[in-house]
């Protein structure tokens, strides 16, 4: 029954313990939703099912004796719930576009293992800006590169510099107001001919029900 419910909502029960007198639901929820909502629902509907299925139920006043949310960063409310989400893209940039995201995905990494070898020499935290760093990306990606490494420098630092890591896979992030989308097309500032130019991307954003749209549309996070 509550299945049925969260299929009604789009919500995915990504898991699901039953005990004697209660059960456990781990559920991945689309951000139009607050947690108080999706309970009402849940119980309301349920209540309903249940009297009408069971009349001895009927006197009860709630079948639900009590809930609570426990977010993905470990709190506790009854109303608000932190989430993280990862919803993954199938690019399908030309030849060109390829050679270009490569070769930014590369620079961006020697980015952030330079900046961690000058903060580790200096044993500080680094003050650079995007126009004090010398690499051949958008300034709006240099910035996240200098936050980056500022956090691998950091867990350096905790560690009392005993292990420097030099990070090897190639990536590139873009912060999410650096980024656009429709149902074709990712839009991506990429580096041509020497400048930042925001360039679409073909992208299979559709899927089932929409959710990845639904889930982008909210642009919480990072590209």
């Amino acid at each position: 029954m509550v299945q049925e419910i969260c299929e009604e909502l789009e919500i995915i029960i990504v898991a699901l313990e039953c005990d004697k007198d209660h059960t456990h639901m781990f559920l991945n929820v689309l951000p139009t939703f607050s947690p108080a909502d999706i309970m009402a629902k849940i119980k309301r509907v349920t209540s309903k099912k249940l009297r009408e299925e069971f009349p001895h139920f009927q006197h009860l006043p709630s079948l639900w004796t009590r809930s609570y949310f426990v977010s993905t960063a470990g709190n506790v409310s009854s109303e608000t719930m932190s989430q993280t989400m990862t919803v993954k893209v199938k690019l399908l940039p030309t030849k060109e576009q390829t050679s270009i995201l490569r070769q930014m995905s590369q620079e961006y990494i020697s980015t952030i293992n330079t900046l961690v070898s000058e903060m580790v020499a200096e044993k500080k935290s680094t003050r650079k800006s995007s126009k004090d760093v010398f690499a051949h990306l958008p300034s709006a990606v240099k910035n996240q590169a200098i936050k980056d490494a500022k956090s691998v420098f950091q867990k350096v630092k905790k560690n009392k510099y005993t292990t420097i890591p030099v990070l090897k896979k190639p990536v590139c992030i873009w912060n999410n107001q650096n980024y656009s989308f429709d149902f074709t097309h990712i839009y991506l500032p990429l580096m041509i001919d020497g400048k930042a130019k925001k360039t679409p991307i073909r992208a299979l954003l559709i899927d089932k029900k929409n959710r990845n749209f639904d889930l982008l549309k909210h642009k919480y996070g990072k590209g």
